[in-house]
């Protein structure tokens, strides 16, 4: 009995370290669009009742447009909590200068009006925060996973507080995939950073502690000059 027990011990934690690698998997693995395409234009209402419009910036501005959500990638019993929280700061601590270079940041997330509030409150943001409550922006973007709402590894999500929003009729849950894409002023995507893969990217500059908000980095992917 025990020999059993043992054994099904064993299948039952195989099985959860299983499914807890799946979305991450996943997050990393998602066909996101690719340098080189046309930005999918977009409007949509920011925190303060502001028009966030794609077209507004064409010809005019960069934009920085970065997919996240405070829950999934830096709540802290998330099996997806991974450096978020240190790349929303990263981006807080150099959007002031990225504004001077007529960059225009704005962050797409499913979180919840309150929970962007706090994400506000907590790290001082000053750029646009758009709700995506339809998770149409996410899917333009092919900035999403679909997960089932009875995945294993979601049910422990929702147990432990994480709070992933879905509509009534709906049988999965959309989650951001957290990507930053960067947007020339000509409406074509210069560069794609997919956060799961933030270490790939501070290798190519070859520095562990490496920022990719700077000028410098943004700059040598839009090939233009400071």
């Amino acid at each position: 009995m025990k020999k059993n027990i043992f054994i099904l011990g064993v299948i039952l934690g195989f099985y959860s370290v299983f499914a807890q690698g799946v979305i991450d998997s996943l997050v990393k693995s998602v066909p996101c669009m690719k340098i080189g395409e046309k930005a999918p234009v977009f409007t949509a209402v920011n925190q303060n009742g502001g028009m966030v419009s794609m077209n507004k910036y064409k010809g005019k501005k960069n934009v920085l447009l970065m997919f996240y959500s405070e829950q999934i990638y830096s709540h802290p019993n998330s099996p997806l909590q991974s450096e978020g929280q240190a790349q929303i700061k990263e981006l807080v601590n150099s959007a002031g200068n990225l504004k001077t270079k007529d960059i225009e940041v704005i962050m797409v997330t499913p979180d919840s009006q309150k929970d962007i509030f706090e994400v506000i409150e907590t790290t001082g943001a000053q750029f646009s925060f758009v709700h995506d409550n339809d998770h149409q922006i996410m899917d333009l973007y092919r900035s999403s996973i679909k997960i089932p709402a009875n995945h294993p590894e979601v049910q422990a999500m929702l147990q432990n507080g994480v709070k992933l929003i879905k509509k009534p009729h709906e049988k999965e849950y959309t989650l951001p995939v957290p990507v930053i894409y960067l947007i020339g002023r000509d409406g074509i995507i210069k560069g794609v950073f997919n956060g799961a893969k933030m270490d790939d990217y501070r290798r190519e500059i070859g520095s562990e502690k490496a920022n990719i908000y700077t000028w410098e980095y943004i700059s040598a992917k839009l090939n233009a000059r400071d």
